[in-house]
């Protein structure tokens, strides 16, 4: 009798006796509530794999269709962003809404924006419905994070090298991009089971992204000019980033600590900067990146342990 191993708990999931065919070849049945769950019918494909620890069945075919309602004709802007980010990410094909005034409709159209895939396909007076129509293959997910990775230090050279200019509209085309891709990487993590750390990485990640526009935004508003020693201290926090992906991609824990020790004296000097007095509010943002990326390197840890 074959067992299925529990990987975490090296404990039997559950028995089944195997059954001999005519061939030769051997046969197992597969339990019905899992079947269920995963949308499985006879004559579907699933993908069978060897491990350390013994055979992993997993499901390929088709993907049940999710959907949500929710009213949000008492929600500010911000809440509706949340309750349509939240069930994109959570892996709702349709999503549908039920609003009081027309502002609220236009503040799902500027979120339906950020979510690849997504469509408004239905409106009425007061309800209007979100679907997926042209969600990437999830088999591009590798590549989609390596480009938000890359992104990132783009946005984040493009800031220094035009702090005292005002490219603020090829700044904030980029924040959407990034929270485009960020938004869909979420989604494909739950979707697909993927490390909850990994999730995590990803949210960090988008919060890094918002750090460096929202710096730079202030910048530009408040009319900031080239500061040598504030662009100095975005520059060492620039540099950090692109260590932090190099020790991603590199599964390197080395680097990962060379992050931690780094950011004990970055943020020694940003204490110094605040008590001379300088722009606090920059700093303020700089030191929030410091942190994020960070506290990505502590998590990547743990997410590239059980592979070291």
């Amino acid at each position: 009798m074959e067992k299925y191993l529990s990987k975490e708990h090296k404990q039997p999931i559950m028995q089944r006796k195997l059954i001999k065919q005519g061939d030769g070849a051997l046969t197992v049945t597969l339990p019905k509530k899992w079947t269920k769950e995963k949308n499985l019918e006879a004559h579907d494909i699933v993908d069978i794999d060897e491990t350390e620890d013994g055979i992993v069945i997993s499901a390929v075919g088709k993907k049940k269709e999710k959907t949500i309602t929710v009213d949000v004709s008492e929600y500010n802007t911000r809440m509706i962003m949340n309750i349509i980010y939240q069930s994109y990410r959570l892996g709702f094909d349709t999503i549908s809404l039920s609003f009081a005034h027309e502002e609220q409709y236009e503040a799902i159209q500027e979120v339906t924006k950020t979510l690849i895939g997504f469509e408004v396909v239905e409106k009425n007076k007061n309800k209007c419905t979100l679907q997926n129509i042209a969600e990437p293959d999830e088999t591009k997910f590798e590549v989609m994070l390596r480009k938000i990775f890359l992104q990132i230090i783009q946005l984040s050279e493009d800031i220094v090298n035009n702090f005292d200019k005002n490219i603020l509209k090829q700044i904030n085309e980029t924040k959407l991009q990034v929270d485009k891709l960020t938004n869909y990487a979420r989604r494909a993590v739950i979707r697909s089971n993927k490390s909850s750390l990994l999730y995590e990485i990803i949210a960090k990640l988008s919060v890094i992204s918002h750090g460096y526009v929202y710096l730079y935004q202030y910048s530009v508003n408040k009319k900031l000019k080239k500061l040598g020693i504030i662009i100095e201290h975005i520059s060492e926090a620039n540099k950090l980033m692109r260590t932090y992906y190099d020790a991603f991609y590199k599964k390197d824990f080395k680097l990962l600590y060379e992050i931690g020790v780094t950011k004990t004296k970055l943020f020694q000097k940003n204490d110094e900067l605040l008590e001379k007095g300088k722009d606090a509010v920059v700093l303020s943002y700089i030191r929030e990146i410091i942190r994020n990326v960070q506290l990505n390197a502590t998590v990547t840890i743990g997410y590239l342990l059980p592979s070291y």
